[in-house]
């Protein structure tokens, strides 16, 4: 069986197939996005990451004729009012820049008030409609 992961990210990719690999064995080949050549990219619209998630999953299982596993994230800060939030992975070009502007913002803000929460949503969906959503989170401190 083969199942699409949505995603370009080489990082992203390996993470999740390497996690999925330990539950399923070798009865699944694993795919992402650059294994199809030229792929068109869902439009992100929602406004939230359970939202997203579904939206890629659906467009990419349409697209590919396969079941396909999308995932979006969020980093939510109280003491930033939620944010990065949605926009978590446009908040700097890579993990070095988001991390200094996210210490950057948080410049004079005690520790106690940095609570923060990491929010993951992953959907299967298969071309035949069906879709099965799973999400988690964990909560923390930012630290210095």
């Amino acid at each position: 069986m083969k199942i699409a992961i949505a995603t370009t990210n080489e990082g992203k990719f390996r993470e999740i197939k390497e996690f999925l690999a330990k539950e399923l064995g070798d009865e699944v080949e694993f795919l992402s996005l650059k294994d199809f050549g030229e792929v068109p990219e869902a439009k992100e619209t929602a406004k939230t990451i359970k939202g997203n998630a579904l939206i890629k999953a659906k467009f990419y299982s349409a697209y590919l004729k396969l079941p396909v596993i999308a995932e979006d994230s969020a980093l939510e800060v109280d003491a930033l009012d939620g944010a990065p939030g949605l926009y978590s992975s446009r908040y700097g070009r890579d993990d070095e820049e988001r991390i200094n502007k996210l210490l950057k913002a948080l410049e004079g803000v005690p520790f106690e008030r940095r609570r923060a929460r990491f929010k993951c949503v992953m959907v299967l969906a298969v071309p035949e409609g069906e879709r099965y959503i799973s999400q988690g989170e964990v909560e923390g401190f930012i630290s210095n």
